[in-house]
């Protein structure tokens, strides 16, 4: 047995004693924690800039995130008018028979408008309900909420006439931890959890939507899954949301969120189990030392 051989027999060893003794002194890591972490961040990074509830990167805009699909090579949908501050500013006659009207900035479905000009009127494709041909009815229906920030009006994504389903896809730099499908299309609003393998994982989160785990996959789920991680590596950070749209075009970017729903209102509760809490936490870990390496002295967790 060579000093080489046995200098290397040494560091395993120590490696795996120092694991070991880590796990018995060092809480375990936690998805929650970590998210709550990086929120905390936010709101102190507000604070010394002296801004609102808004984001603190670009990339996490409506507009930054063009700049992120185009170098992750993944289709976004097109903006046909804005950013405008005002809904006046908007032409309606220009804009096609569907579109989506929302904020450059925010999370989720809050302030998005899915529209279609029917009988005279615009009818909102989610809700069910029409309005005036003026946008600014938009204004006291939703709107109203973010006076100020500049609005777009954008491609609506969809396959054989209908909006996309929403697949909410949990990254780690470039590993996926699990893709949440998201039916908000109908009244009766359901989700399914799916591994990156394409199986259903069961109700692991403590979401408050109704569990339907006879929701379809996506037409091309391998493509899907390709999409998020690589949208996921073009970015350096270890977690990421990505929100993708099926389309004809193949899976659509639609938003990157880096501290997705809410971390006390009970309808975006980002609680899981606590093997799958653990497992999110370590796959954040893991992402942090792969960063680590790829980016070096550049990059500090």
């Amino acid at each position: 047995m060579t000093n080489v051989a046995l200098t290397d027999r040494f560091r395993d060893r120590l490696i795996r004693y120092q694991e070991e003794h880590r796990r018995r002194n060092i809480p375990q890591p936690s998805f929650y924690v970590k998210l709550a972490e990086r929120k905390r961040l936010a709101d102190r990074v507000r604070r010394l800039r002296g801004i609102g509830d808004e984001p603190i990167r670009e990339m996490a805009t409506k507009i930054g995130q063009k700049a992120v699909a185009q170098k992750a090579g993944v289709y976004t949908a097109e903006i046909y008018q804005g950013p405008f501050t005002s809904l006046s500013e908007f032409e309606l006659n220009a804009l096609p028979n569907r579109f989506v009207i929302k904020p450059i900035v925010g999370s989720g479905s809050n302030g998005v408008f899915l529209l279609e000009k029917r009988d005279g009127l615009l009818f909102d494709i989610v809700s069910k309900k029409s309005y005036p041909p003026d946008l600014n009815s938009l204004h006291s229906a939703g709107l109203s909420r973010f006076e100020g920030c500049p609005l777009i009006a954008e491609e609506l994504i969809g396959i054989d006439g209908l909006p996309s389903v929403d697949w909410k896809v949990f990254a780690f730099f470039g590993e996926i931890g699990f893709i949440r499908q998201m039916d908000l299309r109908n009244p009766q609003k359901c989700y399914k959890m799916w591994s990156s393998k394409g199986q259903d994982l069961g109700k692991i989160d403590k979401y408050s939507l109704e569990y339907n785990s006879a929701l379809p996959p996506p037409n091309d789920f391998e493509a899907l899954v390709n999409a998020a991680r690589a949208v996921s590596l073009s970015i350096n950070t270890p977690f990421v949301r990505v929100d993708l749209y099926e389309s004809k075009r193949g899976p659509s970017l639609g938003e990157v969120t880096f501290a997705p729903g809410s971390l006390w209102k009970h309808t975006y509760l980002q609680i899981f189990t606590p093997e799958w809490d653990r497992k999110l936490g370590e796959m954040w870990e893991e992402a942090q030392a792969r960063l680590i390496e790829r980016v070096g002295d550049n990059y500090i967790p």
